[in-house]
């Protein structure tokens, strides 16, 4: 019901034309992130959410660990339970 009046409505319906995202997770990224023209770069974005890797380097070596989960928790679990959604698609039963 309140999704037509929205000013940010449109954006909600490119979001939602990607597959995996529904309009509950396009309205969560877009009230969480505010406006996204702030960050320099899609680096930047995916440093703010924390969907980046962890490093622990030392001299010549580089190691990398698993994403840092640091950043905005609404908006990096509607992310990847988008991922999921797009991943593993709903099946369709014979009933």
């Amino acid at each position: 019901k309140v999704l037509p009046h929205w000013s940010l409505a449109p954006v909600v319906n490119c979001l939602v034309a990607l597959r995996g995202i529904d309009k509950i997770s396009a309205m969560v990224l877009l009230a969480e992130l505010g406006d996204i023209s702030r960050f320099d770069s899609p680096k930047q974005l995916m440093a703010y959410l924390g969907l980046v890797p962890s490093e622990h380097s030392s001299g010549k070596r580089r190691k990398q660990g698993a994403i840092t989960l640091t950043g905005n928790g609404r908006a990096r679990r509607a992310l990847i339970e988008s991922g999921w959604s797009y991943r593993f698609p709903a099946r369709k039963t014979k009933h």
